[in-house]
């Protein structure tokens, strides 16, 4: 996006992903060490719940994140960039976004990838008669292909992670009701 190489958007992503527990930022971690790319040593690291993760790295602040940081900052993404994270979406990509100093410096899009296990799971509550419902952090377009790919009835994106018990309850109780 601004003149950095994928590895150089790489490098800084897998160097605050280090330091988080999310799937994601352990998928771009393993990512950049596969390629044989040296983390960057960071200070000041903070988890930015639904959003990303940020710190200091040669004191300028990264972030990294989904499109929830960038809307936390008011960044609007130039439109092709934003045609390609929609399409990258709707084929079950997560794309997640590297800053530096607030600009934004490149993407890096992640596959989903669905177990088979997780498939026949899914299937076997199907033929039970069992009503599926997922829900998830991911945008809009991944929820979706996620969900029809595994044939699941109703999908709730973009649910915050501390919000994700209270989603469950309020349906719960719809269901009662």
């Amino acid at each position: 996006v601004s003149g950095h190489t994928k590895d150089e958007v790489l490098e800084l992503a897998a160097s605050l992903d280090a330091l988080s527990e999310h799937p994601i930022a352990k998928a771009v971690v393993a990512k950049a060490k596969e390629r044989g790319l040296l983390l960057k040593s960071t200070a000041k690291f903070e988890a930015l719940k639904g959003k990303g993760v940020k710190a200091l790295v040669e004191d300028k602040e990264v972030m990294v994140g989904g499109p929830a940081l960038l809307e936390s900052m008011e960044i609007n993404i130039p439109d092709e960039l934003s045609k390609q994270v929609r399409d990258g979406g709707r084929k079950g990509q997560t794309i997640i976004f590297t800053l530096k100093e607030g600009i934004l410096l490149g993407t890096i899009a992640l596959a989903d990838i669905i177990r088979e296990e997780s498939r026949e799971a899914i299937e076997m509550l199907r033929v039970m008669g069992v009503r599926t419902a997922m829900i998830t952090g991911d945008s809009l377009d991944v929820a979706k292909w996620v969900s029809e790919e595994l044939k699941i009835d109703e999908y709730f994106a973009r649910v915050l992670p501390h919000e994700k018990s209270d989603k469950i309850k309020a349906e719960t109780i719809q269901e009662i009701l």
